[in-house]
């Protein structure tokens, strides 16, 4: 009877550390971050900053490799913010490219999400 009643000790006294690792380092890192972006982009619409999506898609053959037409497109959408935003400057808060395949042609589509002053 006394093993009995060690072997089930032992069991649910491993079994509850287990169970008390309720959150991974990574979800914490991730939590930790997710509360700084909140309190980043709270504070840049308390200040008159205006959230807005750019895209914009371009035809990867017209240029000679990927990461020219990458470079294209981002400093074109960075150009529209700019011109939108005459108080401040743009700040970016996320950027990202995709290929797909449109067709014949692939294309590149680059957005960027950023917080202007008009």
């Amino acid at each position: 009877m006394n093993k009995l009643f060690f072997i089930l000790w032992i069991t649910i006294l491993f079994s509850g550390c287990v169970k008390l690792q309720i959150l991974p380092e990574d979800s914490v890192k991730n939590g930790i971050s997710a509360a700084k972006n909140m309190y980043n982009e709270s504070s840049l619409k308390r200040s008159g900053g205006v959230k807005k999506v750019y895209l914009r898609e371009v035809v990867l053959n017209a240029y000679s490799s990927e990461q020219e037409a990458e470079r294209a497109c981002f400093a074109n959408l960075m150009g529209r913010a700019t011109s939108e935003s005459p108080i401040r400057e743009p700040i970016i808060i996320s950027e990202r490219a995709a290929l797909r395949q449109n067709n014949q042609d692939t294309v590149l589509e680059c957005q960027y999400e950023a917080y202007i002053w008009p």
